[in-house]
């Protein structure tokens, strides 16, 4: 099975990327699976992974928000879940995703008010369709923060262009620490099912550094870096200090987010599993990358015929997984989603799916399927 690639991102700790160069590779000749010489190439059994499509998954984040504009998230959630929904029924592809919530949905899923009686509805109905929910927070290496931390030697969670504080509870009770987020989220969800279990967590976002000021502000505060020279953090700083206490002890899987600034190709967006030892962890946590569908901002980062023709080029050795902020999953801007499941549904206009239909798959699904990539050696550890 030959393809010609440029750089393919594994996604392994840190997200780091392995150049290949402008060459043509023989992908199952450097795995080492391949036991017969050039000229029997074409006798030989196809390898086990050969045959079958990557897992491809949605990440939804539900990002940090308040008042209003919390409601508003809401409301474009449930129409994006219930077109999501439709589209299933008439197509009859499973299509399941992921859906993390960050500390202040957890605290509007449960409002002791019809709404939230009816959030709360709807959360049932979405586990009970097969889609998973999770864990998110906004930490100090973010531009948008949601007030929660569970590494304080950083610095108040404050606005950095005013300083007003963006933790909503009670600092002298404990209730701006990321773990007592974390218990917002998890109670929230097991109201709605009783004995849920929360599986993954993903701070950040990692790789969104740098000396540049972004809306006026800089989207780092963990100073200084392990080398101590420099004002912004390393990518994993922040991620790492965070990871400690109830988040370690009750989060037994971790999504980690390309570091990515510009548009990516095809091949970029090929990941795989992988093991990382996070802050207070002492055993390897299991990881899936998820690339960016577009940024917070709206600026697209993983057009629709990149991820199709990645989707199209991968076996089961690798994973696609994209990330959906509240952007992508409101207004106008859900047609580009639609069409990418319209390629997934084999029903795209734009190209063709080489595997006819694929579906897509919760976090913990992959997690379920992945016998090829690096992590599956701990996959279950924890």
């Amino acid at each position: 099975m030959l393809r010609t690639t440029q750089c393919v991102l594994l996604a392994a700790l840190l997200g780091v990327a392995g150049c290949l160069g402008d060459v043509t590779v023989d992908l199952d000749r450097m795995s080492g699976n391949s036991a017969v010489a050039d000229e029997q190439q074409d006798e030989a059994q196809p390898d086990p992974w050969d045959e079958t499509p990557p897992q491809v998954y949605f990440v939804i984040h539900a990002d940090p928000a308040t008042g209003p504009e919390l409601r508003r998230r809401w409301d474009n959630l449930v129409s994006f879940m219930d077109t999501l929904a439709a589209r299933r029924a008439a197509n009859s592809v499973p299509h399941h995703v992921t859906i993390m919530f960050t500390p202040e949905w957890g605290k509007l899923i449960a409002e002791a008010s019809p709404d939230g009686i009816n959030r709360r509805k709807a959360i049932a109905a979405w586990v009970a369709d097969g889609h998973e929910m999770a864990f998110h927070s906004h930490t100090h290496n973010h531009t948008f923060r949601d007030g929660y931390t569970n590494a304080p030697q950083f610095g108040l969670d404050v606005d950095q262009t005013d300083g007003t504080d963006l933790c909503s509870g009670d600092r002298s009770k404990g209730e701006c620490s990321l773990d007592y987020g974390l218990s917002l989220v998890r109670d929230a969800i097991q109201m709605a099912v009783p004995g849920y279990d929360l599986k993954f967590g993903a701070l950040g976002p990692r790789g969104n550094g740098g000396a540049d000021i972004r809306w006026g502000k800089h989207d780092n505060s963990c100073d200084p870096d392990y080398a101590g020279d420099v004002t912004l953090a390393d990518s994993d700083h922040c991620v790492q200090a965070e990871w400690s206490d109830a988040l370690n002890a009750e989060l037994e899987y971790v999504g980690i987010g390309f570091e990515q600034d510009a548009p990516l190709a095809a091949t970029e967006a090929l990941g795989q599993s992988s093991c990382v030892r996070y802050g207070a962890a002492t055993t390897d946590i299991y990881a899936l990358p998820f690339a960016p569908f577009e940024t917070e901002a709206g600026q697209p980062m993983l057009a629709v015929t990149v991820m199709a023709d990645a989707i199209n080029m991968a076996d089961a050795r690798y994973l696609i997984g994209t990330v959906m902020h509240p952007m992508s999953y409101t207004g106008a801007a859900t047609t580009t989603v639609w069409q990418l499941f319209d390629f997934l549904d084999g029903q795209s206009p734009l190209t063709d799916n080489v595997w006819g239909l694929t579906p897509s798959v919760t976090l913990s699904e992959a997690r379920a399927a992945d016998s090829y990539g690096p992590g599956a050696v701990c996959r279950d550890f924890r």
